[in-house]
Formats: structure tokens, sequence, C-alpha cells
């Protein structure tokens, strides 16, 4: 991003002093909660986040409830069940790697920031259930 608005500002296309909206669909929607939540003095200035995600944050916690619901989880997950992936669902190394992944693990950037944050929900998604 920080190249694209060099760019952006050496050829004069737009104005970008008030800052970026990101905005992205599915897994880029996921890393939209990541960039918004990034506190970075050289990144560019993000101003609102636009996530467009099938995915509900607290994925542990998700994958639990669909698999209560269904009693198994969803088709798409058929790779990660042939690896044996499942069973390391409650591990603390999962755990641990949800607090760098998970949006609600960064509420507290997100006040800071005062950053407005619009999530469109979608539905029909084949790796997770709405909640």
């Amino acid at each position: 991003m920080k190249g694209c608005q060099e760019f952006i500002i050496e050829k004069k296309f737009a104005d970008l002093d008030a800052g970026w909206i990101s905005i992205g669909a599915s897994k880029r929607g996921w890393a939209n909660f990541l960039i918004g939540a990034a506190e970075c003095p050289s990144c560019v200035n993000i101003i609102a986040i636009i996530p467009l995600v099938p995915i509900i944050p607290d994925y542990i916690l998700n994958i639990h409830r669909m698999y209560q619901a269904f009693g198994g989880v969803s088709y798409f997950f058929k790779p990660y069940i042939l690896a044996d992936n499942l069973k390391y669902t409650d591990s603390p190394f999962l755990v641990k790697g949800a607090k760098y992944m998970d949006p609600l693990s960064f509420k507290g950037s997100y006040n800071r920031k005062k950053l407005p944050i619009l999530i469109a929900l979608s539905s029909s998604d084949e790796f997770m259930m709405m909640d």
C-alpha cells in the first residue's frame, strides 16, 4: 500500500492526505481486519475498513458450534480432515495463534484508532456457518 500511495501521489492520480479505506472479500476481508488493526507509524493511514466476510470472528468457538450444529464440519474441511488437522482445534498452539489472527483479539487497537468498521457478512459460505 505504501508503494501504491507513493505512485499515486507522484502521478497526481489522487489526493490521499486523508488516508485509505481498505475493503476486501473472503480471505482478503479477513486480512482487512488485520490491516485495520496494524499500528505502524511508517504505514499508510487507514481511516476505515470494510471487510466482506463469510467467516465469523472467534474461529475456535465457531468450529465447536459448527460441529455441534451439524454433527461435524463442512465438506469444505475435507483436506483438513484428511490431514488430521482438526485434532489441533483446542491445542495451545492454535489458541495462541488465534490471538494473532482473530479480529476479536484486536478490539483494543480498533478502539484506540477510533477506526470505523463496516462488517458486511455474507452467506452461503462453505467454510463457516453463520452464528
